[in-house]
């Protein structure tokens, strides 16, 4: 073995050195020039499936000009026969390029056919939404109007927009702008990750009360805690943030309104802040205070649990709820009666499908309402109207404050017209069956007879019975009498 090996190494001595022409490399140069080799190899094994050449990959292609991201000069095989131009390749790389959220213009200022937004004139309110984010993400400045960062043309239904204030700053710069938009409301609270604003807690909360007391602030929120690692500050400090701002509604009494981050997976942190929120809620809260869970989007059975446990609360649905991933809120959304729902857009972040498929810079704004209505709608088999009533009734209720007049619904039976109705009911089913038994009377004496006069007689196959009567009836041919066991005669025949 040691001969083969002493003949070997010779030889390759004299290949590295025809490669390198003649030149000794160094032990560095040589796993340089190893791995260059391996490379190629690679290479050389590989298959373009934009032209189906070897050597290259897709991005090494000739055939595409732009280095891999456009179309290709060359056709698929496939697409050869189909008759198609470009290839599978560069049609996918188009399609990532152009799929999802990065279709369409990139301002947001058009959409495709299948955005329009479903129309009805049942007024509606948007019950949460970030003005300020809205304002700022628009490009726009916080004392202009909310109708100007938003690229949907308000409807004329829309009849009242409640505006989120999470900070201090919000607070104050919205009691600033006050009366600057007709149909404008709020609700206050310190969000869970402002929780550590101010270290004793003290100076907020008492703006907080402040700003409870005034007539365009509605309710208190959205509150909560936020164990998710998005949230940076200390559990405990949450907590005790929370546990204030709930104890100041409810002296105030004032509608609690209470965020809890989705999480469908269930995490650990999620089911400990469930669990600590529900704590806080049993042991701070009347059962029949009114308590909304803000956009809520997280597991169906924790929503399920809280409408059985207080009879005032209600839950807001947003965008969420228009993608087809969203199968658990929609089967809740069947669920939940038609008196405990809310409606709110939650903007600017997560616009409905219908709109964050059309640009990359799609905003969540009040109008788009009528999407999220349209897609309870569907999920519980009613018109879309039937829906923004019930919402305009429960919007009113739980806020305790007339947004809009109710429109009539459907004309509904009174209970002493039901019970007419039940009595008519009972009648035309008496009725009924009495034509049944004289039908079946009338049908007996027919098929009587008919077996009296039609019958073949049994012994000599004749139909001549001489007898009117069946009962006594007899053959006139053999004068065999007649069997009357084959048909049961009532009495008297």
């Amino acid at each position: 073995m040691a001969s083969l090996a002493s003949k070997k190494s010779p030889r390759k001595k004299k290949e590295k050195k025809k490669e390198t022409g003649g030149v000794e490399l160094s032990f560095r140069e040589q796993q340089a020039l190893q791995r260059r080799e391996r490379k190629e190899k690679r290479v050389a094994k590989q298959k373009c499936y934009v032209c189906g050449e070897r050597g290259h990959s897709r991005r090494e292609c000739p055939g595409i000009l732009d280095g891999g991201k456009g179309q290709s000069i060359y056709r698929s095989n496939k697409q050869k026969r189909e008759g198609g131009h470009g290839s599978k390749g560069s049609a996918r790389g188009q399609k990532k390029k152009t799929s999802g959220r990065h279709r369409g213009d990139s301002d947001g200022s058009s959409f495709d056919d299948s955005s329009a937004l479903p129309t009805s004139e049942v007024p509606f309110v948007d019950v949460a939404t970030n003005l300020y984010a809205l304002l700022m993400r628009a490009g726009k400045q916080t004392n202009d109007p909310i109708h100007s960062a938003c690229v949907t043309d308000f409807p004329e239904n829309l009849t009242a927009i409640v505006g989120t204030l999470s900070t201090r700053e919000q607070m104050s710069m919205a009691f600033n702008n006050s009366g600057s938009c007709h149909g404008l409301f709020y609700i206050a609270g310190v969000h869970p990750s402002a929780s550590d604003y101010d270290r004793d807690g003290a100076s907020i909360l008492e703006e907080l009360n402040t700003s409870l007391s005034r007539d365009d602030v509605l309710a208190c929120g959205p509150i909560g805690i936020d164990y998710s690692t998005r949230c940076v500050v200390d559990r405990d400090l949450q907590l005790d943030s929370f546990i204030s701002q709930v104890k100041l509604a409810v002296a105030a009494d004032v509608p609690l309104v209470i965020w809890l981050r989705p999480d469908v997976r269930q995490t650990e942190n999620y089911k400990q802040a469930l669990k600590d929120m529900l704590v806080v809620l049993q042991e701070h809260v009347p059962v029949n205070h009114r308590i909304c869970l803000h956009a809520f989007a997280g597991a169906a059975d924790a929503g399920v649990v809280l409408l059985k446990a207080f009879p005032n609360l209600y839950i807001s649905f947003s965008s969420i709820i228009t993608f087809n991933k969203a199968k658990h809120l929609r089967e809740m959304a069947f669920d939940v009666p038609m008196n405990r729902f809310l409606l709110c857009s939650d903007g600017p972040d997560l616009p409905v499908s219908q709109i964050a498929n059309t640009s990359k810079k799609a905003l969540s704004e009040p109008g788009h309402l009528l999407f999220i209505a349209d897609a309870i709608a569907k999920e519980k088999n009613v018109g879309l109207d039937e829906v923004l009533i019930c919402a305009l009734e429960n919007s009113c209720s739980f806020f305790d404050y007339p947004f809009a007049k109710i429109p009539e619904r459907l004309p509904t039976l009174t209970q002493t017209e039901k019970d007419a109705d039940e009595k008519t009911m009972e009648t035309v089913l008496a009725e009924f069956d009495e034509e049944d038994e004289r039908d079946d009377e009338e049908a007996y004496a027919i098929a009587a007879e008919t077996l009296a006069l039609n019958t073949d007689c049994w012994a000599c196959s004749a139909c001549t019975f001489l007898n009117d009567n069946p009962a006594k009836a007899a053959c006139g041919m053999c004068g065999t009498e007649r069997e009357l066991d084959v048909f049961e005669l009532p009495e008297g025949v």
